[in-house]
Parts: C-alpha cells; structure tokens; sequence
C-alpha cells in the first residue's frame, strides 16, 4: 500500500526513473517466481522469506492499480530553455517519449528472457 501511495502522491517529485522502478518491484512481486537470482534490479538476490499467494495478489493487485495511475500520469517534458511554463508529457507518457506501458512490457519481456517464471495465479 505504501508504495502504491507513493506513486499516487502528486506532491513527490515525479521522475520516469523512481516510477518505472514502483511500478517494475509490483509488477515482478505480483507475477513472477524466482528460483536463482537474474541479472536484474528486482531479481539479483532470492527473497531470504518466501512470498505468499496472499501477498503476491495484493502486490498484483497494486500494480494493476498503479498501472491506472500511470496511463493517466502527466510528467514534465525536459527541455532545455529556461521557460517558466514547463510543458507536460501527455497521459501516460514517459519524458523519454515512450508510454509507461510500453517500459513495463519491456521488461516482462527481459525477465522471461532472463529466466523468471511467470506465474498467473
């Protein structure tokens, strides 16, 4: 829930970087299995405690909600001009000029590739 609150908390700075990394931890703790560690951020260690079904639905649970959050999210543009009206990304854009979505099939993709299990439950 904590994480969850936090990418819904307008009043935090809102960067791609901090909101992808949210939005990745709920997306592999709610739908996949880890048996040796990855080459990944969310995977380089095995949890010293085992996720329960319980829990892995409530963090799938907060990623579909997140995931809601994000496709409606409005990020600054970087630019480079010291105008005092910053321009917004449109709904569900990254600054990068890719949609969150698109970040987060990204790495569905680099996990199977990697060796996690996805697991539908």
């Amino acid at each position: 829930d904590s994480i969850l609150a936090l990418v819904r908390n307008g009043r935090l700075p809102r960067r791609q970087d901090w909101l992808l990394s949210a939005a990745r931890f709920l997306l592999f703790q709610g739908h996949f299995t880890l048996s040796t560690p990855l080459d990944l951020p969310e995977a380089s260690q095995l949890p010293s405690t085992t996720v329960n079904l319980a829990e892995r639905q409530c963090c799938a649970q907060r990623f579909q909600s997140a995931l809601t959050e994000l496709s409606g999210c409005c990020l600054p543009r970087p630019t480079a001009s010291t105008d005092s009206h910053q321009q917004l990304c449109p709904a569900g854009m990254c600054p990068d000029g890719e949609l969150f979505v698109y970040h987060l099939v990204k790495f569905v993709r680099e996990a199977c590739t990697a060796g996690a299990e996805l697991s539908l439950s």
